[in-house]
């Protein structure tokens, strides 16, 4: 029985070691293929393209919560589009076309978000680009970052542009209407506490560096990146059809309720003919004021806007806009400088595709904003006529990407063009 156990364990040895080499061949062998399949993509000549903007073109920032990578250039790839995006040494995207600083007589800083990183178009497809080709006097600055809104631009303002402003420059803010979800959801939101707006920390959604070193150095996990990112984009998109359409019953029975309390607001307001009151509203169903038309705005001044409705009666989202609107208007005109907001129609608006929910979502949006706006004597630059205007004239089917919502090329270049037409004008046509 003794003379057994030697052998018994030098089988087991023998067995463990048997395991161990099994498990090293497979290992081998996975790094094998995976070394193969990376020299193949190489050979073949895959261009490495990201379809996750936010996660693959951007990295965590203190101020607005996220920005673009610094020096920084990849293939931005999606069912749509496929174009090539470079940033600059400070993250934003980077300009083909800029007049020199010292050899112009005017600047003009432009924020906002996706709509002026340039989504979907190219390099030197910008409007901002555009607008340096149209205007040689010019020296025009790209702000834009994707996925923020007024909450962490007037942040990003605040710190790198607000104390070198001198009199004569232009702050060019773009407003589009999931800005006001960002403002109080996004990275970099603000909230209410005890009656007051209350700007948070920020906070980066961001994913670890590990896996960005190996989308950015892995042809291979660049690739399985995309094919996992595009899996997950078609899966938002199924489920944001289906959320559309039970949205679209529910905010038909809100809508006739806003009309209905609506009127009954307009007839205790005498300065606001009932006759050209709107609808106000937003995605969360909140009450708000109603909105003068263009012949009766001079009758609903700041005072009585404020008067009709207070902040308390608005939902988060309209208080902490206004809030940071305010703030923008009166770091300008300490600065004596020009501040303009561009309004970006939706695509409902535009007539480049959506729904009914979608249409009815966007003229409250633009109703919410355009209150904001007017009841802070905001110049604003409405974009919506101008582009209907342009696409009819010019025999243009298209300004948005099909199937995304965000500008093409041209749609770059008729917004360069109406924002060109308001530079030089020493007053701004409110709507």
């Amino acid at each position: 029985m003794d003379a057994n156990v030697p052998s018994k364990a030098k089988f087991q040895a023998t067995r463990r070691r048997l395991v161990v080499l099994r498990l090293m061949a497979v290992v081998m062998a996975v790094c094998v293929t995976l070394l193969l399949a990376e020299a193949g993509l190489r050979l073949v000549g895959y261009s490495p393209a990201y379809l996750n903007a936010m996660g693959s073109f951007h990295e965590a920032d203190q101020i607005t919560g996220h920005r673009g990578k610094r020096d920084f250039s990849a293939r931005f790839k999606t069912p749509q589009f496929d174009t090539l995006v470079v940033h600059n040494e400070r993250g934003f995207r980077q300009q083909e076309h800029e007049n020199p600083e010292p050899s112009t007589a005017h600047r003009l800083f432009v924020f906002g978000d996706s709509f002026v990183w340039g989504w979907g178009v190219s390099q030197g497809e910008v409007f901002t680009d555009q607008l340096s080709r149209k205007l040689p006097d010019w020296h025009v600055e790209n702000l834009g970052i994707n996925g923020t809104g007024t909450v962490a631009q007037y942040e990003l303002f605040s710190a790198e542009c607000r104390d070198s402003l001198t009199p004569g420059d232009v702050v060019l803010l773009t407003f589009f209407g999931n800005d006001f979800t960002d403002n109080v959801e996004g990275a970099r939101r603000a909230t209410i506490q005890d009656g007051k707006v209350v700007t948070l920390p920020a906070d980066s959604p961001l994913r670890g560096g590990w896996q960005r070193m190996l989308q950015e150095s892995s042809y291979l996990f660049n690739c399985l990146s995309y094919v996992v990112n595009r899996w997950q984009l078609d899966r938002r998109l199924r489920r944001a059809h289906e959320q559309a359409v039970v949205l679209a019953a529910a905010a038909e029975v809100e809508y006739a309720k806003k009309a209905e309390a609506q009127h009954a607001l307009a007839a205790a307001i005498p300065q606001v003919p009932a006759s050209t009151t709107a609808v106000l509203g937003d995605t969360t169903a909140a009450s708000a004021p109603p909105i003068a038309s263009t012949e009766s705005e001079a009758d609903l001044s700041p005072a009585a806007a404020d008067s009709a409705v207070s902040p308390d009666d608005s939902p988060p989202q309209i208080v902490v806009t206004r809030h940071f609107l305010e703030k923008w208007k009166q770091d300008c005109d300490r600065h004596q400088v020009r501040f303009l907001v561009a309004y970006v129609p939706g695509v409902a608006e535009l007539d480049e595709g959506g729904n009914a929910a979608m249409a009815m979502e966007e003229r409250a949006l633009r109703q919410t904003f355009f209150y904001c706006a007017d009841s802070l004597g905001i110049d604003v630059i409405d974009l919506l006529p101008e582009m209907l205007a342009a696409k009819k004239s010019g025999g243009i089917d298209q300004l948005l990407i099909p199937a995304d919502g965000h500008w093409n090329a041209v749609g770059h270049g008729i917004v360069a063009d109406i924002v060109a037409a308001r530079l030089p004008g020493a007053s701004m046509a409110r709507r």
